[in-house]
């Protein structure tokens, strides 16, 4: 079955029941013997307290589980809950962070968060935000979560693998998992797998249940544990699954200490098992459980050196004190195009969160708008040293004048600003860049664009302009696919600064070593000019990777 037409008659499923157009109470992976949606809610795990304290919209009695009751949601948390539908689990979780923090409900069903987000306003919830999205493509940035919450919608993807890997990149450190879904003990018959009304109802895309659990190990969590479990029953349910539909609660974690950090395979160096201890014997140097002591992921500045630069501001205009914070879509496309008429080549928006700052720095204006320059081909066909670098200084330099220069704009049009040179230390300007959805990170640590691909100077200014045209832009995500398969940067880099190394399970990570990176102090360029992104179009390589695709998946079936 074709994966993009699962998601069609489950978009599809789901939008009618969020229109009332199609009963929900059908739709319940857990439902009871009675019909209503009250009822299904309970049988899932809701009490009649919880369900009194939200609004009675966001109550479809949909899922197989309540993930908010074994999460341990703390005061201040940020929590984002996978497929968030009409909210329930949403404002469940809000009230239990409070004003101090956040929860963040993605839905791929577009009426479901237009339904949420009606229920969010007429119960008064402030501290709740609601996105479209696909799970695989979580329009949610790296490390800034503490906890992800999911009813029964995992079972929903075909490719649960890449739904738990966009869970893990988005957590913090230490972050967890808390879903609720539907696994399987024995054989599924294969016209049910088949039945595109079995996979909107979770059945046909479950997981055996081991299966299921070492997913999330592959994944790269840690303490993966089923912290709850039930056979699933109904009435008129066929008698082929009878004892073989499990609900399940799982819990795991985002593990970066050391110390207590395990092998790629989800097991700790203790429990290692017997295909880990293998590897063990086969070569100590690469064993995957040894304890090293490791660089320190590098702090993006544009550069991928980290500088911990401070830049006068040189701006001729100075701010007002009564700054403008609203802007019209003809003053935005006016300074668009003043931007490209001084050099600048695109320029995307983006809010400033803390994980996208490199230093403890107070930003006055949260709301960023984000610039990149092309990097000239004389400064990639330069060899590395003092030539090549003054080359590269120049870039830097050129590209913070015109950032000036639009800072000035801006103040002259009575908006506050603050520039974040190229140059500088404040922020990370890659992340930055994939969050504006100018592009995407390849294993570099570079932003990759179609314009430009990963021969960019990226700089930004922070205003105080609130009404920004911001983008959740994941289309660009399917590059860290590509650079998983391709590794010329890696090849390319005459330092060894980028290390592909093999863990458990046959995975590969690439490790960045920043104190043998050259770009920054003589203006090395090998892993842009070894990068197929900056030798052909994007639009050319992604039709290829995608014909490539097609042909593995035709040969799979």
């Amino acid at each position: 079955m074709e994966e993009k037409k699962v998601k069609e008659y489950v978009k599809e499923r789901y939008s009618k029941i969020a229109t009332n157009e199609e009963s929900s109470k059908n739709c319940s992976c857990c439902g009871g013997e009675e019909n209503s949606i009250i009822k299904q809610a309970q049988a899932a795990g809701y009490t009649i307290e919880q369900i009194k304290s939200i609004p009675s919209d966001a109550v479809f009695g949909l899922g197989c589980g309540n993930p908010t009751a074994l999460a341990e949601i703390n005061s201040g948390e940020t929590v984002l809950d996978l497929g968030s539908g009409g909210g329930i689990d949403v404002f469940l979780a809000a009230n239990k962070v409070g004003d101090m923090g956040k929860v963040i409900g993605v839905d791929m069903t577009s009426k479901m968060v237009e339904t949420a987000i009606k229920n969010a306003r007429k119960g008064g919830y402030e501290n709740v935000e609601f996105k479209e999205g696909e799970i695989e493509n979580l329009p949610i940035e790296d490390n800034s979560l503490n906890l992800i919450i999911s009813n029964c919608v995992i079972n929903l993807t075909p490719d649960k693998l890449k739904a738990y890997r966009e869970a893990y990149r988005v957590l913090k450190p230490d972050g967890r998992i808390l879903v609720s879904d539907i696994v399987t003990d024995g054989e599924i018959p294969t016209e049910i797998r088949k039945n595109f009304q079995a996979w909107a109802g979770c059945i046909a895309g479950a997981l055996e249940k081991q299966e299921y659990i070492d997913t999330i190990k592959k994944a790269g969590f840690k303490d993966v544990e089923i912290v709850s479990e039930h056979i699933f029953t109904e009435p008129n349910m066929d008698e082929r699954l009878i004892g073989k539909i499990i609900s399940v609660q799982i819990k795991a974690y985002r593990r970066l200490n050391k110390e207590t950090e395990k092998c790629g395979c989800g097991e700790t160096s203790e429990t290692v098992n017997d295909s880990c201890n293998d590897k063990l014997e086969e070569s100590k140097e690469d064993r995957c459980c040894e304890s090293k002591s490791v660089d320190e992921p590098k702090e993006d500045s544009g550069c991928g050196c980290g500088l911990d630069n401070d830049y006068p501001d040189e701006s001729v205009v100075n701010n007002t004190d009564k700054p403008k914070i609203v802007a019209d879509a003809d003053f935005i496309k006016e300074l668009e195009n003043y931007a490209h008429s001084i050099g600048i080549k695109d320029v995307g928006y983006a809010q400033i969160t803390p994980e996208l700052l490199i230093k403890d720095k107070f930003i006055q204006y949260p709301n960023a708008i984000v610039l990149t320059m092309e990097m000239g081909k004389e400064i990639i066909e330069a060899s590395p040293g003092p030539e090549a670098q003054k080359l590269n200084d120049s870039a830097y330099e050129k590209l913070g004048t015109m950032s000036y220069k639009i800072s000035d704009y801006l103040r002259e049009h009575g908006y506050a600003t603050e520039v974040a040179h190229p140059y500088g230390g404040i922020v990370k300007f890659s992340q930055l860049g994939r969050k504006a959805g100018l592009g995407w990170i390849g294993q570099s640590g570079l932003l990759i664009t179609p314009e430009l691909g990963p021969r960019q100077k990226i700089s930004a200014i922070f205003v105080s302009m609130a009404n920004l045209p911001l983008k959740d832009g994941n289309e660009h995500s399917w590059i860290t696919d590509y650079c998983e398969k391709c590794g010329k940067c890696i090849k390319a880099c005459p330092e060894k600064a980028l290390i592909e190394k093999e863990v458990c399970c046959g995975e590969k990570e690439v490790e960045f070593i920043q104190k043998l990176c050259i770009g920054c102090s003589e203006g090395c360029t090998y892993c842009i000019e070894g990068c197929p992104f900056d030798q052909k179009e994007y639009t050319h390589i992604k039709e290829r990777f995608d014909k490539m695709n097609a042909k593995l998946k035709s040969k799979m079936k």
